[in-house]
């Protein structure tokens, strides 16, 4: 009998073969991504144990409206993934390979995830704001810097994203605005990925927490929300998502 070792065939990652134990098994770099015993394992060490996140972050949550007719829902709130035309406005260098961008009114904080759309090669793609200096500006260190003036025809865009898989645990609803049962509903790229129900009295301030359970979406996934009440009329709350990532 030759050495066991030898004999043993190392599946790749996240293989799908399912023909040999090694298959089920998987190894140890498979991802959630694979169906492996080790790639369920490793998601249900991300779910247990990764650090918990909020969106937005450091600013206002995002309001959310019922309909107008009762157990109806509203419109749809954009919670990540809201795009925005830059401005017409040359870029500068603060430093290094940062670039500087203007739009007017962004809300961006340090720490956002942006995916930059029609602008210049270099900074194509998805990247973290480094710094703020005002409303209307962000820098984002994309490894180069090439001056450009974006011509304001809608087609360079700033989009916020979550850059990695992710879920959400929680809901934050805030600054419920009527007294009501109200049912949210959370989006996926448009598809239902959670809905949960909360309730406010005369004797609550308004807010609450409430856990959610939602499935893993991919990141950059644009996430909205849509709310309705018991009432009749035009209720409001501000949400914010608590979620981690994979």
């Amino acid at each position: 009998m030759g050495n066991l070792n030898s004999e043993l065939t190392i599946p790749s990652v996240d293989s799908t073969a399912n023909v040999t134990l090694n298959d089920v098994v998987g190894n140890k770099s498979d991802t959630h991504d694979g169906t492996s015993i080790m790639a369920f394992l490793h998601t249900m060490l991300d779910h247990v144990h990764s650090r918990s996140k909020v969106y937005p972050m450091m600013k206002v949550g995002v309001t959310i409206t019922s309909s107008s007719t009762a157990y109806t829902l509203g419109a749809a709130a954009t919670i990540v993934g809201t795009i925005q035309n830059l401005d017409n406005s040359i870029t500068s260098n603060p430093s290094g390979t940062v670039t500087r961008f203007a739009l007017t009114g962004h809300t961006y904080v340090v720490g956002d995830y942006v995916t930059l759309v029609g602008v210049e090669a270099g900074q194509l793609g998805t990247w973290q704001i480094s710094a703020v200096s005002d409303a209307n500006h962000f820098d984002v260190d994309t490894g180069t810097y090439t001056e450009q003036t974006p011509p304001g025809d809608a087609n360079e865009t700033s989009q916020d994203v979550i850059p990695r898989d992710f879920d959400i645990h929680h809901l934050s609803i805030e600054n419920l605005s009527a007294n009501a049962i109200y049912e949210i509903v959370l989006y996926d790229d448009g598809v239902e990925c959670g809905r949960v129900r909360v309730t406010k009295n005369a004797a609550q301030d308004g807010t609450t927490n409430i856990p959610i359970q939602t499935p893993i979406m991919a990141s950059g996934s644009v996430i909205t929300a849509k709310a309705s009440t018991e009432n009749a009329a035009d209720d409001a709350a501000i949400l914010t998502i608590f979620y981690h990532t994979y």
